[in-house]
């Protein structure tokens, strides 16, 4: 009785009130609103029967407030804070539905709302060996088999099963919470798309088909949410080794506030080339007018990263990308990388500059800095490489982002 009056008193009371107040914890999209709606539908279901009138008012107004969590997915399945918060949020929101169903013996329509569906996978496209295009974790993911069972998708439980099997997450009670007897019957490995785009979040992902091959991963989205200013960067792995991840973008000057937005203008895609684009006008100050590509060319074995700029007049710029990898060899107009037995060649064109590094806390900061007064277009390429490559071939000349469609 005491547990029974402290979860109405303490938790289910005051959520309500919360939610008439239009309190901060109710705004759409939040992991943390997502968390807190869980755990007071749970609370009152708990309650259900010694005090059914409460319990029906949550659930009088649960609908409504959980698809404003849901519209956050929409409407590609994207989530624009990030994989760690996307992780947090999807467990809660399969959590109420689960609940729902268990319960009420109804969804109330709400896993049919766009793009929810679709976001089994982007945790996992979103993510190459544990890193993500922000400094932040992949949350677990023992939800994904609920999504299998309940739209008939073998793939989310073959994610989850790799998962286990491969030792990158960790088993727990969650999975036999949400456990799918496809994990008996999927014997093949998932099977990703070659390219995905989630608009909402501002990511495009560009990848071989061959496991060890080049996965390129380019964000636009906003520049600061929850305060990290990531707009422009870029995720790379190649053989299996991500090589770069976190804050790898352009700057010049300092910084625009929080805020500015990098939208993509164009992800395409064909069998042996796919490319992206972002605007970061917004990003720089004035604004400075430009935009960064991200492609895969030579039957997607060799990424670029590509900047074009206008400056109105004489104007400093730092390229720069942080990488875990040892510096093997540096020189000018190229570096060489090595990680785990993998090595990445990263040659810089278009603009007069030279390779530097300075070590960060987690590895190496790879950059070049130049000055431009007027239109500048400058790249730098990737590829792997092996004993006997020719490191001064350059296997590609920066040409118009315009032209890439060609």
């Amino acid at each position: 009785m005491k547990v029974e009056r402290a979860l109405l008193r303490y938790a289910v009371r005051p959520g309500l009130d919360a939610g008439r107040s239009g309190s901060a914890v109710w705004r759409e999209g939040t992991a943390k609103a997502a968390t807190v709606h869980a755990g007071l539908l749970a609370s009152a279901l708990v309650l259900a029967d010694e005090y059914p009138e409460t319990t029906v008012r949550v659930l009088d107004r649960a609908p409504s407030h959980i698809a404003k969590c849901l519209s956050a997915y929409a409407p590609d399945g994207g989530f624009a804070a990030g994989v760690g918060e996307w992780g947090t949020a999807t467990g809660a929101l399969v959590a109420i539905l689960s609940m729902l169903e268990s319960a009420c013996g109804t969804t109330y329509g709400l896993d049919a709302l766009p793009g929810f569906r679709q976001t089994a996978l982007f945790g996992s496209l979103a993510t190459v060996a544990g890193r993500t295009w922000r400094a932040d974790q992949l949350s677990d993911t023992a939800f994904l088999p609920w999504f299998s069972r309940r739209y008939g998708d073998p793939a989310p439980a073959a994610i989850r099963r790799e998962q286990l099997l491969s030792g990158e997450q960790a088993f727990g009670v969650r999975d036999l919470l949400f456990y799918a007897d496809v994990y008996q019957k999927t014997t093949d490995t998932a099977r990703h798309p070659t390219d995905a785009v989630f608009r909402k979040a501002g990511l495009a992902v560009l990848q071989s088909e061959r496991p060890d091959g080049l996965r390129l991963l380019l964000h636009g989205g906003s520049n600061a949410v929850d305060g990290i200013r990531d707009a422009g960067t870029f995720l790379l792995a190649s053989e299996g080794e991500v090589f770069f991840a976190g804050a790898n973008t352009v700057t010049a000057g300092d910084p625009q506030p929080g805020g500015a937005n990098a939208a993509l203008l164009e992800v395409r895609g064909a069998p042996d080339r796919a490319y992206a684009v972002v605007d970061l006008t917004e990003t720089l100050p004035g604004p400075l007018p430009g935009k960064r590509g991200a492609m895969l060319r030579d039957g997607r074995t060799v990424a670029v990263v590509q900047d074009e700029w206008n400056p109105p007049g004489e104007t400093r710029f730092e390229w720069s990308a942080e990488t875990t990898a040892n510096v093997a060899i540096l020189r000018t107009r190229y570096a060489i990388l090595e990680q785990n037995g993998k090595r990445l060649l990263c040659r810089f064109s278009g603009a007069s500059g030279r390779w530097e590094t300075e070590p960060t806390p987690t590895g190496t900061r790879l950059f070049v800095r130049f000055s431009a007064h007027a239109r500048v277009r400058f790249a730098v390429s990737f590829r792997a490489f092996r004993e006997g490559d020719n490191v001064r071939e350059p296997f590609y000349r920066p040409c118009p982002i315009a032209t890439w469609r060609q």
